[in-house]
């Protein structure tokens, strides 16, 4: 997947991720163990798993059939990032 993380955009987590996308913290690692979904690890090895919402919100325009009832999880996104600031 391209690259798409802005200069200073700051690092999700999976609870958060759980929380915009409206899945289970166990069914996101499912999506990353088998590289459905854009994240990175932290170190390398078995690091957190990071996440940044500019290559989330890519992945859910490419991947997703994008209806507006979907259309709220900008919003969400925009709400969880407030609280972590």
């Amino acid at each position: 997947m391209q690259n798409t993380v802005r200069l200073n955009e700051r690092p999700i987590h999976v609870a958060d991720v759980a929380d915009m996308l409206g899945y289970s913290k166990g069914y996101v690692y499912q999506l990353v163990m088998s590289k459905e979904i854009p994240f990175h690890k932290r170190g390398g090895g078995k690091g957190s798993v990071l996440f940044f919402e500019s290559e989330l919100l890519d992945w859910i325009h490419k991947s997703w059939d994008y209806s507006p009832a979907q259309c709220d999880i900008t919003e969400r996104t925009e709400k969880i990032l407030k609280n972590l600031e």
